[in-house]
């Protein structure tokens, strides 16, 4: 598995709270 950069954990991490979002 390839390491995530910080650049990648920004993208997962805001993309998982529009997701959540109501």
């Amino acid at each position: 598995m390839e390491d995530l950069t910080r650049e990648d954990w920004l993208k997962i991490l805001t993309g998982a709270n529009m997701r959540y979002k109501p």
